[in-house]
């Protein structure tokens, strides 16, 4: 129903994004870059962007997410004329056989500049960033990837930072850049996801692989 531009769900759907782009549209004449990441995790099944799971006969799932990525892409770039945005596709990590694998819902090269995945881990290994071999069907596609998402269940402070970057860099060594969540409070604490809520995140700030925000080559660029 959202592509049915007669829809009530379409009109929605086309309400909300204009308000997005205007804040996007901002940002375009202020020459901020955007890494803009819409409908991510779409190959498992916590969304309602995504189909059930990947044990499911469903062969129209991937076909309309394409075909909603294409329509939101053309809807930005040509109808709201935002050049401002560099489209990832960020995939959750195929931990299991409910998860489809992470290039399965790709809309194809001409509306991705980022590919990505989402893993959040209690270790580091490759059996882990590289889960099913998530990692390297993404770098197959032939864009820059990232670690679109990283962080651990636990969320009570004990994540390794130090190790966290370790293990991305000898096991999705492609990685352009990876990002960690915000911690956020519950009742009774907080859950602790942030780098600096997180063990070693000195250790990992200074590594030589890091960037420092004053060294990009672009003075204005943000994400999501």
């Amino acid at each position: 129903q959202l592509l049915d531009e007669s829809s009530d769900a379409h009109k929605l759907f086309v309400r909300d994004l204009d308000k997005i782009a205007a804040g996007l549209a901002q940002l375009r004449d202020a020459n901020v870059v955007v890494l803009w990441r819409p409908l991510h995790e779409m190959n498992g099944g916590w969304f309602w962007w995504q189909s059930t799971n990947a044990m499911d006969d469903a062969p129209q799932a991937a076909d309309n997410y394409r075909r909603l990525w294409r329509w939101h892409h053309d809807y930005f770039t040509h109808t709201k004329q935002l050049d401002n945005l560099l489209w990832v596709y960020s995939a959750a990590a195929q931990s299991n056989e409910y998860v489809w694998p992470t290039d399965h819902f790709y809309p194809g090269d001409a509306y991705v500049d980022v590919v990505g995945i989402d893993v959040y881990v209690d270790q580091f290994r490759e059996a882990d960033l590289n889960a099913r071999g998530g990692y390297d069907r993404l770098i197959k596609l032939g864009k820059p990837f990232a670690v679109t998402e990283i962080g651990s269940w636990k969320r009570d402070g004990w994540f390794d930072n130090a190790a966290c970057l370790a293990g991305v860099l000898e096991h999705c060594p492609q990685s352009a850049y990876m990002m960690f969540w915000h911690s956020w409070p519950v009742a009774g604490g907080w859950k602790r996801v942030s780098i600096p809520d997180n063990r070693n995140a000195a250790a990992m700030l200074n590594h030589p692989a890091m960037t420092p925000l004053g060294q990009f080559p672009h003075p204005a660029l943000a994400t999501e």
